[in-house]
């Protein structure tokens, strides 16, 4: 329950019973200056079935741009203080202050009996409810008021606004913000801004950090160009009370907001988003912006729905410079949560009920009430086990109606005596699911406050640089061309980590000796992406069309002979200057975007290139993974640290992995590969791309009955084979086994012995022995020469105790690895979530019990080959066969730097020789005897 703008008008589906009969339109705002933007906001019936708010611009603003309300001096008169209640002037009753002393009895006796009432807070969720009612309809006029009265409510009863002005006041958090994310010219937006009273304590914290400015001229930059606050929020007439009384309450010793300008938005989440990314309005050159979701809105969604929404607010925003704040309630005491939404004064009781009379207001069925007030009352019921509350309306008799035609059938509703609705709910977060909510939806911890009794958090976040999409939440049409804003991603993600992370002094380092500098990169993927549509469509190449020599193909020597290596470009003496690359591949960025463009609309054209956009896109997704990698073995003194601001990673608890379980894969058959596509499928999106050794379908392969560990081996794991073999005594033995980014630390200090690099924080070394933030439950990153040896090993180290009858345990052939990861074998081995791929910065994932694809690529045992039948891409016919060498050997799955568009087509596959140490591969062991 939180005063807050629907994430989207249709983002709770309600039954087709409660179809609006009546379209309302409210009134103009009125008496704007006459340059502001003036719109009209309506009810709208159509379609869902719910009351819409629909917001109709004016001519000037662009279509789907939320209303905009500019307070300015002039405009309004001074009113009462944002501090004091509100006062309604839409004609609604003025709310009762719950500690009025001629309040009803019957709730000062439900406050005296609320202890014996309440003895058992938690119960489990009622029946599953037929019916549900979208929780913005909660939020009229009146419904805004009574929010306003709850969050004041005596005793702390709703003890979430307290905890979070405590946090931003007391806290420091308000000074925070404004010292290092308000600079002149930035934006803050507000989403369900309410009140606006602890929002208050940010903004006047700007006026007092900039008039404390030691020159004139700082200040005068803000006075120049003040930092913008938009109030977004969906009642007009409510939003224009707050924002005038913001306005008339600069912060104490101030006459008037001289840094700060305030102005308000009227409509969804979804508008308001919208707005962030247009190309004009209010939000389109602020230097910095800052989304502000307080009050513990995120618990009015399930916990995947938040993370959904978290991860399509990030798409709107630059991680280099925005940033988001957002309030979460904890799992807190269920006495004092089921308080907080049930307090007993009967202010909550009234603001849910309102949400009928919010519905009368604009359905009537026959002229008669569409829900009779008095066949209604109110049914919160805390759910601890699934950590949320949850507010019912409950049918105290029978009420039958036939509801109004949706799409020409009428419905007959009939709601049962004792029959529930559902509202809303709202969720509530333990430490461990913030961390996942956050990493779900793409967010990195820059700092997190709580209150004093560590009930409530705030945390500050910023969009997590590196990651694509966020799988858990977003579904991959692999047969559809990928999207400008897939591209635009995956640019703003090489820019950020060649460009950004490397320093400029870096980029013609080697620091993977078989690997060209940074800088060839820079080049190499325009060019390659340009000359492969200038010979689908037979066009000149972008200029300087000589790039092509030295940029269209990079080097794979022989890591046994390295003068060995298939065909490449030349290698320049000297690489033309960063400059002049950059503008090339600018060039090249915009014709890709053009090109895509009219795909959308020209058939024949989509025809011509769409396989050549495809492969295109996928080049520079796998070279953007070689880069990650080959950043990971750079000289941490390379790197800008202040790029990313690495938050500890979430989940790093030291609690040690349990051994690994085990699992009997019966015999089977798999087909490897699949039929090849046509041209034609391929731009009719009826079937999706691959490389040329994805083709054609093999025969189905028998494979034997094996066993297999749940999850790849850890570095804890690694770490004892190190220790067997006392590869810390010898240096040979230690450069022999020990993995890229390991070292032994032979001090005798807390944290010596086995230590690896990790760049997730901060490029430090992490103890082995303490599982110093987890590190030793993390995929160990081995070549396949290594993760054979551990497989001796490990063998000759179990038979020893079980009297040589153990299994001798090995990598998988490549047939073997497919059925783990194409069956349910490992969802079903053990009772434990299976992990979906998602991205970390600069890092994998500490494990858990059972672990899928996309935490590190799996080595397989199976040289890579061509499947029978297999024919070179006429387009590229180096790019699978140039590597049937014998050296090379088939991986599988995918890492934490995997596009998902890769991940989620199962029949990808990729290869490195043996003894490549610096990939993200791991292995899982399996053995053939039962």
């Amino acid at each position: 329950m939180t005063a807050a703008a629907s994430p989207s008008a249709a983002a709770t589906p309600a039954p087709a019973a409660f179809a609006a009969s009546t379209k309302k339109p409210l009134a103009a705002i009125a008496d704007l200056p006459a340059n502001s933007i003036q719109y009209l906001v309506g009810g709208d019936g159509a379609g869902s079935g719910t009351i819409r708010v629909s917001l109709h611009p004016s001519s000037d603003h662009g279509s789907g741009l939320p209303t905009v309300i500019d307070i300015v001096a002039h405009a309004f008169a001074p009113t009462t203080t944002t501090d004091e209640p509100s006062k309604s002037t839409s004609g609604a009753k003025k709310i009762k202050d719950p500690t009025d002393e001629h309040q009803d009895a019957g709730r000062i006796q439900l406050a005296a009996e609320w202890n014996s009432r309440n003895k058992s807070a938690t119960r489990e969720t009622p029946a599953p409810c037929r019916f549900a009612l979208p929780s913005f309809l909660l939020y009229d006029a009146r419904g805004l008021q009574l929010f306003d009265a709850i969050t004041k409510l005596p005793e702390n009863c709703y003890y979430l606004t307290e905890a979070e002005r405590e946090i931003l006041t007391t806290g420091g958090a308000a000074d925070v913000l404004a010292a290092t994310h308000a600079c002149p010219g930035a934006v803050i937006l507000e989403l369900g801004c309410g009140s606006m009273t602890k929002t208050k304590a940010i903004l006047d914290a700007i006026e007092r950090m900039v008039r404390a400015l030691p020159t004139e001229a700082e200040r005068n930059a803000y006075a120049a160009n003040p930092v913008r606050f938009y109030a977004l929020d969906l009642d007009h007439s409510e939003l224009e009370k707050s924002l005038v009384s913001l306005f008339a309450n600069p912060p104490s010793g101030c006459e008037k907001w001289q840094y700060v300008s305030i102005h308000g938005l009227v409509g969804t989440y979804d508008l308001g988003m919208a707005a962030l990314s247009a190309p004009i309005g209010p939000f389109a050159a602020a230097p910095a912006r800052v989304v502000l979701w307080l009050g513990s809105s995120v618990g009015n969604l399930t916990r995947s729905d938040a993370a959904e929404f978290l991860a399509r607010l990030r798409s709107h925003l630059d991680p280099r410079t925005d940033r988001l704040v957002i309030g979460i309630d904890g799992r807190n005491d269920p006495v004092v949560v089921a308080r907080a939404y049930n307090d007993p004064w009967g202010v909550t009781r009234d603001f849910e009920l309102n949400l009928i009379t919010h519905i009368n207001t604009h359905l009537a069925h026959e002229g008669h009430e569409l829900f009779p007030g008095d066949a209604f009352e109110y049914a919160p019921v805390y759910n601890e086990a699934a950590g949320r509350h949850e507010a019912y309306l409950r049918a105290t008799r029978q009420v039958s109606w036939t509801a109004p035609a949706v799409e020409g059938t009428p419905a007959d509703v009939t709601f049962a005596a004792g029959e529930l609705i559902h509202i809303e709910h709202s969720v509530k977060y333990s430490e461990a699911e913030v961390a996942t909510l956050l990493r779900n939806s793409g967010w990195v911890k820059e700092q997190v406050w709580e209150d004093a009794e560590h009930m409530y958090r705030l945390a500050l976040v910023e969009p997590a640089p590196l990651e694509f999409l966020t799988p858990a939440t977003t579904t991959i049409e692999a047969t559809k061309l990928p999207t400008v804003a897939e591209w635009a991603q995956v640019w703003h993600a090489f820019d950020r980590l060649v460009l950004g992370y490397v320093r400029p002094e870096a980029l013609l380092e080697r620091p993977i000796g078989v690997r060209l500098p940074f800088i060839f990169y820079v080049g190499h993927l325009p060019c390659f992406m340009d000359v492969q549509l200038s010979r689908a469509l037979g066009e000149p190449k972008t200029a300087p069309e000589w790039y092509g020599q030295i940029f269209e193909r990079g080097m794979d020597p022989d890591l046994d002979d390295p003068t060995q290596c298939h065909p490449h470009s030349e290698v320049p003496n000297e690489w033309p200057a960063l400059a002049d690359i950059l503008a090339y591949r600018d060039r090249t960025r915009s014709r890709a975007k053009s090109l895509l463009l009219q795909c959308a609309k020209d058939a024949n054209l989509r025809a011509r290139i769409s396989s050549t956009l495809h492969m295109a896109f996928e080049h520079d997704v796998m070279h953007f993974e070689t880069l990650v990698y080959m950043v990971l073995q750079l000289d941490p003194a390379m790197l800008d640290q202040s790029v990313f601001r690495h938050a500890l990673l979430d989940g790093d608890a030291a609690t040690a992995l349990d051994a690994a379980a085990e699992l009997r894969a019966p015999a089977t058959q798999v087909v490897l590969g699949r039929p090849r596509p046509t041209l034609d499928q391929i731009a009719r999106s009826v079937a999706s791309f691959g490389w040329d050794n994805e083709f054609p379908a093999t025969a189905p392969q028998e494979v034997a009955t094996f066993m297999a560990k749940t999850r790849p081996v850890s570095v804890s794991e690694y770490a004892l084979f190190l220790e067997a073999t006392q590869a810390y005594k010898h240096a040979t033995i230690a450069s022999a086994l020990a993995p890229a980014g390991w070292r032994y630390d032979s001090s005798s200090g807390t944290g010596a012995g086995w230590q690896v690099l990790s760049h997730a924080h901060g490029a430090t070394w992490l103890s082995v022995a303490t599982n110093e933030h987890g590190i030793g439950n993390w995929p160990a990153i081995v070549s396949k020469v290594l993760a054979e040896s551990y497989c001796q090993w490990y063998s000759a180290h179990h038979a020893a105790s079980t009297a040589g009858n153990g299994p001798i345990w090995r990598l998988p052939t490549e047939p073997e690895l497919r059925v783990l990861l194409d069956s349910d074998l490992l969802a079903t081995a053990a009772a434990a979530e299976v992990v979906e791929p998602q991205a970390r910065t600069l890092s994998p994932r500490p494990m858990g019990a059972i672990e899928m694809p996309g935490n590190v690529w799996e080595w397989t045992s199976t040289v890579f080959a061509g499947h029978p039948g297999f024919e070179p891409d006429p387009n590229y016919p180096g790019y699978s066969s140039d590597f049937f060498d014998g050296k090379h050997f088939t991986v599988l799955g995918g890492s934490w730097a995997t596009h998902p568009r890769l991940i989620a087509r199962t029949t990808f596959r990729n290869w490195y020789q043996g003894g490549y140490p610096y990939a993200q591969i791991g292995f899982r062991m399996v053995a053939s005897r039962c």
